[in-house]
């Protein structure tokens, strides 16, 4: 089961790097992957962080915090851009996938 402080700290880095979007998150069973939907005036952006980072009990909601900010994650998703592509986070890094 996924950790509800972890999902909060995706949510703080996504807020800190957006800062007055709206963001809401969902589970994507088909990416096994947590998502958020990132809502700026006319761009969207989305992630998915991946179920085996969220349930790896070795990792905390800092770890989860410092690996979204050392992936650079908000400088892939703002160079994807309004694609309605996701941004995969998982243990190897990052991946694109169309939705």
């Amino acid at each position: 089961m996924t950790d509800q402080k972890k999902i909060n700290a995706v949510y703080g880095y996504l807020e800190s790097e957006f800062q007055g979007c709206k963001i809401r998150d969902g589970h994507d069973f088909n990416l096994d992957a947590q998502v958020f939907r990132i809502t700026c005036r006319d761009s969207i952006y989305i992630t998915g962080i991946s179920d085996e980072l969220l349930e790896d009990e070795e990792l905390d909601a800092s770890d989860i915090s410092n690996l979204l900010q050392k992936s650079r994650l908000a400088e892939k998703l703002r160079e994807v851009g309004n694609s309605n592509t996701c941004v995969i986070v998982t243990s190897k890094g990052l991946r694109l996938e169309n939705e």
